[in-house]
């Protein structure tokens, strides 16, 4: 009888690299030829990926569903010595969201998802984002090279009748120990007030970070949709002859979109510059002095070079910045206008940024290569910043329980409320099956009105000529007077009875 073979794949999460093993059996180690598989993640929901665990790694049992976008069935493994809690799903990329895999995944009862891209694109390129929805998500989800994947997907097939079972060993906990520096990218354009107070803020906490932060400025542009490759033209608020534009928005203070891309070719070279010498304060100096004298809504805009050279006159700036825009549009100088026509490093840089990450809103944030979904705000960047890096400053432990307590509060309230709409609906369903219950005695004659209402007021009549007898016999006013109220009381029922 052949022997079960057992697969034994093990991920260790290395300071440089994170990677899975194959340390057996050796049929499939020597596909890899014994080398580590790479693999890339990001965070998606509550997933976490500070553990270690053990588990099965498995593959979906229908091929028309590997790709996870239904339901996946909840495998159903025979026990034995190998066998562990955790299960682990392998899965093609496509068909649907990230999101909405890891949630078939997870409700089958899986702990991680390991999704084979079906490109042949890098996977550290690949942006496993949320898509705003995942917030019930908490299994780790991880990717894997498409030939890599193929490899693994066809052994497991080729072995799928096999009952020894493919174990699995999990560290993410080195990962977030190890990383050394946050990487924050911020994509906003030169003439977005509201970018600039966002900005101001920021920088004010991230230079509190050292040099654990690694702060990138990323100005949008955008392609004319007229562009031709082959034969390329001028075109209004774009350069390059309409590979770079931007086209400013109707509440956009500044209108003229070709000054707004050199202002920012103006900024990316200040903050090369400043990066290059280590100084960044340079570059978040100027930010701050030409929001102030050059965009405010105070006065009126002076948005353009004269302004900003002031600005850098005033920092007692010496580096030649003309000299940095005119190297990235591979030209000689500034003086000839024809310079705008030529391709420009810069600007390529910055939209090959936008289309990696498939950005639509700005400003926007990204932090190790995972988008800030949702409202941008200082207090939810900085956040997010605390809880990546290793030494945290002192604001940041209040921030966090800052933000904690809110949500406590909001929360109570929440139930406070929840509790008031209960109680208001037991109320009125209470009042409607009372009344409900009365009709219904009425309609089938158990509640005789009538004759109630009659021995009511034949009760008071009585009742009054008692009375009368009591005044003529020189009775105590106050009785009579007291009598007279509580038939009053006898009446007022009768009558609302009806």
């Amino acid at each position: 009888m052949k022997k079960s073979i057992i697969l034994i794949i093990s991920l260790f999460i290395y300071i440089t690299e994170c990677t899975i093993t194959i340390i057996g059996p050796d049929d499939l180690s020597s596909q890899f030829g014994n080398r580590r598989i790479e693999m890339s993640y990001d965070k998606i929901g509550r997933s976490s990926y500070n553990f270690y665990t053990r588990g099965e790694l498995y593959l979906g049992e229908e091929k028309t569903n590997y790709e996870a976008c239904r339901s996946v069935k909840n495998l159903k493994t025979e026990l034995n010595q190998y066998q562990e809690d955790s299960k682990i799903l392998i899965v093609k990329r496509g068909g649907c969201s990230f999101v909405q895999k890891a949630r078939n995944v997870q409700r089958a009862g899986y702990s991680m998802v390991v999704i084979v891209n079906n490109m042949e694109t890098e996977i550290k390129d690949v942006i496993m984002s949320d898509d705003g929805s995942g917030s019930d998500i908490y299994i780790p989800i991880v990717m894997i090279s498409k030939s890599d994947g193929e490899k693994l997907i066809n052994y497991l097939e080729k072995n799928k009748s096999d009952k020894s079972k493919a174990i699995v060993e999990i560290d993410f906990a080195k990962k977030r120990e190890d990383t050394k520096t946050v990487d924050v990218k911020f994509f906003f354009s030169s003439s977005e007030l509201r970018a600039y107070e966002l900005f101001k803020s920021l920088t004010q906490y991230i230079s509190q970070f050292g040099n654990q932060i690694n702060f990138e400025p990323i100005y949008v542009v955008h392609r004319s949709p007229y562009y031709n490759e082959e034969n390329p033209i001028r075109t209004l608020n774009c350069v390059s002859r309409g590979k770079y534009c931007y086209f400013p928005k109707e509440t956009t203070i500044i209108k003229d979109g070709q000054a707004i891309i050199m202002e920012d070719l103006r900024q990316k070279c200040i903050y090369e510059s400043s990066k290059k010498s280590d100084n960044l304060m340079n570059y978040y100096t100027y930010m701050k002095y030409f929001h102030s004298q050059c965009l405010v809504k105070e006065r009126t805009p002076q948005f353009n070079d004269n302004c900003a050279k002031k600005v850098l006159h005033s920092m007692a700036y010496t580096v030649n910045i003309d000299s940095c825009i005119s190297k990235s549009f591979d030209a000689m100088n500034l003086l000839n206008n024809l310079y705008i026509d030529n391709e420009n490093t810069i600007l390529s840089h910055e939209y090959d940024e936008i289309l990696k990450y498939k950005l639509t809103t700005f400003p926007s944030v990204i932090i190790n290569n995972r988008i800030l979904d949702g409202t941008i705000k200082e207090s939810k960047i900085i956040k997010e910043i605390c809880l990546e890096v290793r030494e945290k400053p002192e604001f940041c432990t209040y921030i966090i329980k800052s933000q904690s307590k809110t949500r406590k509060k909001a929360l109570i309230y929440l139930l406070i409320i929840l509790l008031v709409l209960i109680n208001i609906f037991i109320f009125f369903v209470c009042r409607k099956y009372i009344l409900q219950r009365i009709n219904e005695r009425i309609e089938q004659g158990g509640l005789d009105l009538d004759s109630r209402i009659k021995n009511v007021i034949g009760n008071y009549l009585s009742l009054n000529n008692i009375n009368n007898d009591y005044v003529r016999m020189g009775n105590n006013p106050t009785t009579s007077t007291d009598l007279k109220s509580q038939t009053g009381k006898v009446v007022d029922i009768a009558v609302e009875m009806t």
